[in-house]
């Protein structure tokens, strides 16, 4: 869609953001930067980005919360448990994440 942009682009005799964001239905910035835009950075945005998934103090313990619920688990139950297997989250954040997930 970029190269389609740029080849309309080049080939306007005169040069009319309004009228290309029409024609696309994007914003003039947007425009603006795939007009601009290198054959480099367009095939650049072919490979997505490898990103490191964020550690959460909650990714040890949600799926046994899940499963807790799932078998009907009452919150305190949930809690004990959670409490029992060793994790030193607050109560407050515990509860919060059994809220969120229910």
């Amino acid at each position: 869609m970029i190269r389609d942009i740029q080849l309309f682009w080049d080939g306007l005799p005169k040069k009319k953001i309004s009228l290309m964001c029409r024609k696309y239905g994007i914003a003039m910035l947007t425009l603006k930067k795939y007009i601009s835009m290198t054959d480099e950075e367009i095939n650049g945005m072919d490979a997505p980005k490898s990103y490191k998934t964020r550690k959460r103090a909650g990714n040890d313990f949600v799926n046994i919360i899940y499963k807790m619920i799932a078998d009907r688990y009452d919150d305190e139950i949930i809690y004990q448990y959670l409490r029992k297997s060793g994790v030193s989250n607050s109560r407050s954040n515990l509860c919060d994440y059994i809220q969120a997930i229910i």
